[in-house]
């Protein structure tokens, strides 16, 4: 905010503050959160709970019951008369070297896909076995969505502050502040960081009890606010920025237009 114009009477202020920042900070944010949101639900329809129950039906069939669920949708598939398992690599080829293997359950109407390749010797073992009457395993990465939610929380939050702080109905700045002694009254206008909104605020000259500024840190970044401190504990930010000496030259500005009707040793 620096000074446009001034007399002996008016004292005007304009803000230097380019609202195109604001629709970028809006759109990095947004990007944020969209992605974080993505990948998160991404992995949680892909994740999974798969369920092999297999039953001895005397001594030569073994009938077994395949069921994929997710939060999409649940499939049953029944696999009638097992006669084998093979382990098979990516490529298709048996006993395939690969480290990424699927277990091919082989049956009377044909051979059906499993990535149960850890459970290949258990499996292979109780179709064999004709004393062991029932087998079940089952592969569960539901954990692996909560996990993605996780590891996604460091994108989807800092975006969804950062665009909840924007679209706050009473987040404005001061874009326009004029000091009118004729008048007897401090005129701002207060814009929307990012919507069209803008609003006029009068306050009486009289009712300005001192000019502060305030130091804060964020992250280890040192960030200044310059205040008009009014009567009734009101106060309104005029300037926001990690510049002291533009907080300095302002207050500076101010309180020699108001002269002794601000307590210039309040000013800090």
């Amino acid at each position: 905010m620096h000074v446009t114009h001034r007399t002996t009477k008016i004292l005007r202020l304009q803000a230097n503050r380019d609202f195109r920042c604001n629709l970028i900070l809006f759109i990095v944010g947004a990007s944020i959160l969209v992605a974080g949101i993505v990948i998160s639900v991404a992995l949680t329809l892909m994740s999974q709970l798969v369920v092999l129950e297999c039953n001895r039906i005397g001594l030569n069939q073994i009938d077994c019951k395949l069921t994929s669920s997710s939060l999409l949708r649940s499939k049953v598939t029944e696999i009638r008369q097992l006669q084998g398992v093979e382990l098979v690599g990516m490529s298709g080829n048996k006993d395939n070297v690969d480290t990424d293997l699927k277990l091919m359950l082989i049956s009377g109407s044909g051979r059906i896909e499993t990535y149960f390749d850890e459970y290949y010797s258990r499996l292979n073992a109780f179709i064999n076995d004709s004393s062991q009457m029932i087998f079940k395993i089952q592969y569960d990465d539901r954990w692996a969505a909560f996990l993605g939610w996780l590891i996604t929380l460091p994108l989807t939050l800092p975006g969804g502050l950062l665009i909840w702080s924007m679209l706050l109905p009473q987040k404005k700045i001061v874009t326009l502040c004029i000091f009118d002694k004729d008048s007897g009254q401090v005129i701002l206008k207060l814009q929307h960081i990012l919507l069209s909104k803008s609003d006029i605020r009068k306050e009486n000259l009289d009712d300005i009890e001192k000019l502060k500024i305030d130091e804060f840190n964020i992250n280890n970044w040192r960030f200044y606010h310059t205040k008009l401190v009014f009567k009734m504990d009101k106060s309104i930010i005029l300037l926001e920025s990690r510049q002291k000496s533009a907080h300095t030259t302002l207050t500076q500005a101010i309180s020699q237009f108001l002269g002794s009707s601000v307590d210039s040793s309040m000013v800090s």
